[in-house]
């Protein structure tokens, strides 16, 4: 038997695709996606002309520092908010024309370095103290003109390297040797008396000798959304325990929440830390005076309970060698009453192991 053979004939891929088009064949087709640039806010958000745009950013915020057509040609500052850019201090805050501006952050305080229109064109650092920009040192520090100012910071220290008309167009840095501001010194501290609606949130600050005042944000994710009142933190040299009750939480549900502190130097900013309002229940009979859940051993809610969650032990003995062996974060929080109301006394353990994650603990012993 004969097998006869076909000849094939190969075309190119152009030529593939017009022979398609011709015959009206559709063939299909891989979607490629292609990365893109997009747009932060509104295109054009500035009030008038920018000329010497700069770009800083505060943790995952950014500012932008520029000289300002609709104010003189001063500088102004503005931030992302999330949602638009919204001005930082007051637009056109420096004392005359600032060209050459360069944005920097020391610690969240943004600084801007620039050349002075109102100082014969020498350079000038100002800092946003959390109200006004203030200038840093002296206005116009520079031998002669600059040109090309670049801001940045070695720890606290800010260095300004530029283009100097005082030495023949040379390359001239200098920096500030005087004191950093004395802005508040902020830590956050654990959360405590947290229950499945309520908490009282604790820090510690120094005022550093300047009136001081204090709130805190707090929320589900790092964005906070809430503050606390404002309160004082006095004027003094030494740290100081302070604290604000938050209440209308959510039940099972993680908050972020961090200290702010404020005086006329400037605003500092606590890191950010969270507790859940997951509570679990321990008391030897296993009843908790009614309150779930409930656990008649401490190793047993330890096993039981989530990340972040709280644990309320009711006073007394526990004949435990408790074990943390998985990468939890729990509060164990003793001396509880029988009806979890009041916590007056301790609770007592054999002794607690840690093998990963980590442990806050409240009114407990180990003996």
């Amino acid at each position: 038997m004969k097998t006869r053979m076909r000849p094939l004939i190969l075309f190119p891929k152009s030529l593939i695709v017009t022979v398609c088009l011709l015959f009206g064949l559709i063939l299909p087709t891989a979607v490629v996606a292609v990365d893109t640039w997009e747009i932060v806010g509104t295109a054009g958000f500035s009030a008038g002309y920018a000329y010497y745009t700069s770009l800083a950013f505060n943790g995952a915020t950014p500012y932008v520092a520029y000289s300002d057509n609709a104010n003189s040609l001063k500088a102004t500052v503005m931030r992302f908010n999330g949602t638009t850019w919204v001005v930082v201090g007051t637009a056109g805050f420096s004392a005359g024309r600032a060209n050459s501006a360069s944005l920097a952050f020391n610690g969240t305080t943004p600084y801007v370095a620039y050349k002075d229109g109102a100082n014969a064109d020498k350079a000038t650092v100002m800092r946003f103290n959390g109200t006004t920009w203030a200038v840093v040192g002296t206005a116009g520090f520079s031998a002669g003109t600059v040109h090309s100012a670049s801001l940045a910071f070695n720890g606290a220290t800010p260095y300004v390297a530029y283009e100097d008309g005082g030495n023949s167009d040379k390359a001239t840095v200098m920096r500030f040797n005087g004191d950093p501001p004395p802005i508040p010194t902020v830590i956050t501290n654990s959360a405590t008396l947290v229950t499945s609606t309520s908490a009282m949130l604790n820090g510690t600050i120094s005022p550093n000798g300047k009136t001081t005042t204090y709130y805190f944000e707090y929320g589900m994710d790092k964005n906070y959304g809430s503050i606390t009142s404002s309160a004082s933190a006095g004027s003094g040299s030494s740290a100081v325990s302070v604290n604000a009750a938050i209440s209308g939480l959510t039940t099972d549900t993680t908050y972020h929440y961090r200290l702010v502190a404020t005086n006329s130097e400037g605003t500092s900013y606590g890191d950010d830390k969270t507790f859940s309002t997951v509570i679990l229940y321990v008391e030897s009979s296993g009843s908790c005076g009614g309150n779930t859940p409930c656990y008649s051993t401490i190793q047993a809610a330890v096993d039981a309970a989530s990340s972040e969650a709280t644990i309320k032990i009711a006073q007394g003995t526990y004949d435990e060698d408790l074990n943390l062996g998985s990468s939890k974060e729990l509060i164990l929080s003793g001396g509880w009453d029988f009806f979890f109301t009041t916590q007056s006394v301790t609770s007592t353990v054999n002794s607690i192991t840690i093998n990963d994650g980590g442990v806050t603990v409240d009114s407990m012993v180990m003996e």
